[in-house]
């Protein structure tokens, strides 16, 4: 009899390969020069499994033709545990960061926005996340939660734009929840000052809005809320120029004393409507290509205008106070905006405190989408530090 030869190994050189398709990007940078791998072609025969085969286990014997059963199965049978892997949704695509840290965004209290960006699965549906908060050496849970597209969002994230202040030394400086206040004797700000805000969330589709309550309270003083994409810089000394879309509320002192509601596009004023009102509610509606403002003090849409190309998004809502005088409170009241429904939930400041003990950044996290069949459970993995 012929003793068989050792098994034959082909040499070749790959190239063109693209690596990190179909949720295995995590792996794309363990590839090594040298590494074997296997060729799939249409010799290769598959055959259907049901999730009810999940966390079964199967023996595969490899059976030659002519050769018997008996005979294949006393050369080696090969066990496996079917996992679904092919049925599962993949890793989230990213995590909603914001683009200065390049960490999750934090509100003034420190509490963390997280927000995945899902993947379709293959039935279309498994809106249910997981995230599993970890040690820095990623070794450990430290306390895991589910949220998911339609379930209760916290109320700290819930209907209100959170706010990031870019006045002063102090990222939060004058921001209380989602208001923005100041005045001239703020050591920070001082007389013929400004504050600026910026919020949490991003808006990311056509059809939403931001509202808020404009308070001037000063003479010659502003509170305006706007719309400005995100690759402006809005922390600019005069960011009011590059600010999509905003209305403002000045105090114009005279005889009779009396308000503008000014409305800006690109910096440029192009209308203003005169009131006695001391407050403004206001909305910015984006849909489409065209732009609506309205007041809510009277419930009327007071101007529209259109643009030649529709905004780009994403976009966050742009607060600011201009003062020329001490003495008088400014602000920018009870900021809401609707996003587009996306998965989030809040690791709050307390939470932190709890389990780490104390303000956490960052976060080691690892993000799971359920695959929305039960026997398959949840996907792989996003892993990364927010």
């Amino acid at each position: 009899m012929q003793t068989p030869s050792a098994p034959f190994v082909a040499q070749y050189k790959v190239t063109g390969i693209v690596s990190g398709l179909y949720g295995t990007e995590t792996n794309s940078a363990n590839h090594q020069a040298g590494d074997y791998f296997v060729l799939f072609d249409n010799a290769v025969a598959s055959f259907p499994m049901r999730p009810a085969d999940i966390a079964q286990t199967f023996d595969f014997v490899g059976q030659t033709a002519g050769q018997a059963l008996v005979d294949a199965e006393a050369a080696g049978v090969l066990t496996l545990t079917y996992q679904g892997i092919s049925a599962k949704t993949l890793a989230v695509s990213h995590v909603e960061l914001d683009e200065e840290t390049r960490r999750a965004p934090r509100d003034s209290e420190g509490s963390i926005y997280v927000a995945p960006w899902p993947r379709v699965n293959a039935e279309n549906t498994g809106d249910e996340y997981l995230i599993n908060y970890l040690s820095d050496d990623r070794s450990a849970v430290v306390h895991s939660e589910t949220f998911g597209e339609v379930a209760e969002v916290p109320a700290l994230f819930k209907s209100t734009a959170k706010l990031l202040s870019g006045a002063g030394t102090d990222k939060y400086i004058n921001v209380t929840g989602n208001t923005l206040s100041g005045s001239g004797d703020d050591a920070v700000i001082g007389v013929s000052g400004f504050a600026q805000a910026r919020s949490l969330q991003r808006i990311l589709k056509t059809g939403n809005y931001v509202e808020a309550t404009l308070r001037p309270g000063a003479v010659s003083a502003s509170a305006g809320i706007g719309l400005i994409n995100e690759g402006r810089n809005w922390q600019a000394s005069d960011a009011v120029g590059v600010v999509d879309y905003r209305v403002s509320l000045t105090y114009v002192p005279g005889a009779p004393d009396y308000y503008a509601l000014s409305v800006l596009v690109a910096g440029a004023n192009i209308f203003t409507l005169d009131t006695a009102a001391e407050s403004e509610r206001v909305r910015i509606q984006v849909t489409g290509s065209v732009v609506r403002f309205y007041r809510y003090a009277f419930g009327t849409l007071f101007f529209m205008c259109e643009t030649p190309v529709a905004p780009s998004f994403p976009l966050r809502v742009w607060a600011d106070l201009r003062f020329m005088q001490s003495g008088f409170t400014t602000s920018v009241e009870q900021v809401m905006l609707t996003t587009r429904p996306m998965p989030s939930t809040a690791f709050t400041a307390d939470q932190q405190t709890r389990y780490y003990g104390g303000l956490k950044d960052p976060v080691q996290v690892s993000i799971y989408q359920h695959s929305g069949v039960r026997e398959i459970g949840y996907g792989l993995p996003w892993e990364g530090a927010i």
